[in-house]
């Protein structure tokens, strides 16, 4: 065995500003190392799902300790990570207390106390994406303003105070509704095509959408550092579950024509910019039945629709995430395979077992990446975990996925 005497580390001796064209691979990591030696940054996220566990996990690779607010001692970052709070998010209090000595905060959910956060950026911490961005994404209707106002296509809606207003607008029917605040996963929203629908409809502030004849679901994960670098992913194709209106798996790249494509990475561009984002941030889109574009709705942090990034491309949206919260020129994103990436979710009592042959199946794959993420106390349709499958095409991607699936029935 030849050892080799390694030369003494000058990394504290590179100067190089942050924002050099073309700072990525390699270079990044000796700039970002010289960066960690001379500061140790402290980053605290606002959130502890599943989101965070895998920014955590990526976090390590780059020598960062993450620190984590969450109100269940259950959730998922409380074992990956000393640094772990318990506290509500939307408590102006509790968030205060968090931020105070954070050097940057960023976030895994909507959900947040964004006064607290105003206030925390006022005494110097850095927060990413900005209370502003967080503030027009947490409500759906202001997004919609927002896009607007930007010229971005959305689908045509307007603002429904509650159940009672809503019965004003039956000439609009069928219509999406959709909660203007706190809906996930599918939870708040629901179609109306006739009066028996609006009588069982949400009693709260929402926004009624013309009902979009869609062909294909879209979604883009783009980056943007504060020098206004900015970067996507190839869109993907997310199908959903009907019955629970959650993502069921996706497709990357999406089977779209290269002008749609194109259309809708420029798309995500605009709005980052528009919103002077810091950050990654999710576009779901609407490829309509006319072969149009509409942005449905924006997501600023880590997303279901970039998972598949882990294992699929150069640079996975968690490590962008960081290169963009530490002011890097983002990584690259070009996918060296195709892939499927398909939701697990928790299986109905008494079809428990359904998990240890879907887990089977996935390690005795090629190509095949399990993530579980450790959830306790699931309830039956909660995204558990998901499996990444990889292939040299779509076709074998989807064909290998399939089987995988195959051994759940």
């Amino acid at each position: 065995m030849l050892l080799v005497k390694p030369a003494r580390c000058t990394l504290n001796k590179i100067k190089r500003p942050l924002n050099v064209p073309n700072f990525v691979g390699g270079r990044a990591g000796i700039y970002l190392c010289s960066l960690m030696i001379n500061k140790d940054i402290k980053i605290g996220v606002l959130g502890g799902g599943q989101l965070g566990g895998m920014l955590i996990r990526h976090a390590i690779d780059f020598g960062i300790y993450i620190k984590v607010l969450d109100s269940s001692p259950d959730a998922t970052c409380a074992r990956y990570t000393n640094n772990f709070v318990l506290g509500d998010t939307l408590d102006y209090d509790a968030v205060m207390a968090f931020g105070k000595g954070q050097d940057i905060i960023t976030i895994e959910k909507e959900a947040v106390n964004v006064d607290a956060l105003d206030e925390l950026a006022k005494q110097g911490v850095k927060i990413y994406p900005s209370p502003n961005v967080i503030r027009i994404v947490q409500d759906k209707y202001s997004q919609k303003e927002f896009l607007q106002q930007y010229d971005i296509p959305v689908s045509p809606g307007i603002l429904v105070k509650d159940k009672k207003d809503l019965q004003k607008h039956k000439d609009r029917l069928p219509a999406v509704l959709k909660l203007c605040r706190d809906g996930y996963d599918g939870k708040g929203v629901m179609i109306l095509r006739t009066k028996a629908d609006m009588d069982k409809a949400f009693d709260a502030p929402c926004v009624l959408e013309d009902l979009v004849a869609i062909r294909k679901e879209l979604a883009v994960i783009v980056s943007r550092n504060a020098h206004g670098e900015v970067m996507c992913y190839d869109p993907v194709e997310m199908v959903f579950n009907k019955e629970l209106n959650l993502l069921d798996y996706q497709l990357a790249p999406a089977e779209i024509t290269d002008r749609n494509a194109a259309q809708a990475k420029d798309l995500a561009i605009r709005i980052a910019e528009a919103l002077e984002l810091t950050g990654i941030m999710a576009v779901e889109m609407f490829l309509t039945i006319d072969d149009e574009i509409l942005v449905n709705e924006l997501a600023p942090r880590p997303h279901n629709s970039g998972h598949h990034t882990i294992e699929a491309c150069v640079t996975s949206q968690y490590e962008q995430l960081l290169r963009a919260l530490l002011d890097m020129s983002p990584g690259d994103t070009t996918a060296h395979k195709k892939s499927v990436m398909i939701n697990i979710l928790e299986p109905a009592e008494g079809k428990k077992d359904q998990l240890d042959r879907i887990f089977k199946a996935a390690l005795g794959t090629k190509d095949a990446h399990l993530h579980w993420y450790g959830k306790k106390n699931s309830k039956e349709g909660r995204k558990v975990g998901h499996i990444t499958v990889n292939g040299d095409s779509i076709s074998e991607a989807v064909s290998k996925a399939e089987a995988i699936r195959n051994h759940a029935k």
